[in-house]
C-alpha cells in the first residue's frame, strides 16, 4: 500500500494510525450508512476537492477478514465525492481487524 502524504499536523487521535491510500474498489460503506446519505454534503465535499485537489481528511475504516475496507461511521460523504469525481484510491485511516464490531453497541443504564 502507498503511504498517504498530509500536509495536516497530525492530532494525538491520529498518531498511532496508518494513513494509506487503499483502491477505491476495496472500500464499503455499511448497509445502514447509506441509507443515510446527504447529497448537500457530497456537494460540497466535491467543490473542495475540485478546488483545493485532495484536501480532505483521510477517512477512518477498518480492515475486514477478505481484505477489504469499511468506513468507520463518519467519512461516507467524502468516500461517495471520490467516487463520483472516478478517483482511484481514497486516503484512509487504517485502525484494523482487532475490536471492531459493525454494529452500534447501545450503552447501559446504571442501576439505581
Amino acid at each position: 500500500m502507498e503511504r498517504f502524504e498530509s500536509h495536516y499536523e497530525p492530532t494525538e487521535q491520529y498518531k498511532e494510525r496508518a494513513v494509506f491510500l487503499i483502491p477505491i474498489d476495496k472500500i464499503r460503506v455499511a448497509e445502514k450508512q447509506t441509507r443515510k446519505v446527504s447529497r448537500d454534503k457530497i456537494e460540497r465535499h466535491k467543490q473542495r476537492l475540485l478546488k483545493h485537489d485532495d484536501d480532505l481528511l483521510p477517512i477512518d475504516a477498518h480492515e475486514l477478514e477478505d481484505n477489504t475496507f469499511i468506513i468507520d461511521g463518519n467519512g461516507r460523504h467524502r468516500f461517495f465525492a471520490y467516487k463520483e469525481l472516478e478517483y482511484t484510491s481514497v486516503p484512509l485511516n487504517i485502525k484494523g481487524r482487532e475490536g471492531f464490531q459493525p454494529t452500534k453497541v447501545k450503552k447501559r443504564r446504571r442501576a439505581a
